[in-house]
């Protein structure tokens, strides 16, 4: 009966591991570039990190509306195939308000609180 539980109990773990192993290593560069010591290189970091980011998450959110639009118009007759499509394109326009928003409101803290790694934008004059 020892046996079993034990085995079970490594089972229970190796699966684990196999869950988090694949998450640890991807965060492994974000680890390396985190050795900031000041809170000025923090926020700079974390700025760099997101405009990275954001691009390519609204490049999935463009992907996700097409794909909902693409399966509207391939739908026919078919209430369920227009339903989900529907969703995809209602999650796709979520998302990307979602992205933007968050992107916004961090670029404004930034620039309440002084934090920004470029200055404010400005205007050419002729």
């Amino acid at each position: 009966m020892f046996q079993v539980s034990s085995f079970m109990f490594q089972d229970n773990i190796m699966k684990n591991l196999y869950r988090v192993l694949p998450t640890a290593l991807m965060a492994m560069p974000l680890l390396a570039a985190a050795q900031v010591t000041t809170f000025q290189g923090l926020i700079t970091r974390l700025t760099s990190l997101i405009n990275m980011v954001v691009p390519f998450l609204l490049t999935i959110v463009v992907a996700l509306i097409i794909w909902g639009g693409v399966g509207l118009a391939t739908a026919g007759g078919d209430a369920e195939k227009r339903e989900a499509a529907k969703d995809r394109i209602m999650y796709g326009l979520i998302g990307a308000v979602v992205i933007v928003g968050v992107w916004g409101l961090i670029s404004i803290a930034e620039s309440v609180l002084g934090l920004g790694t470029t200055p404010g934008v400005t205007v050419p004059s002729f």
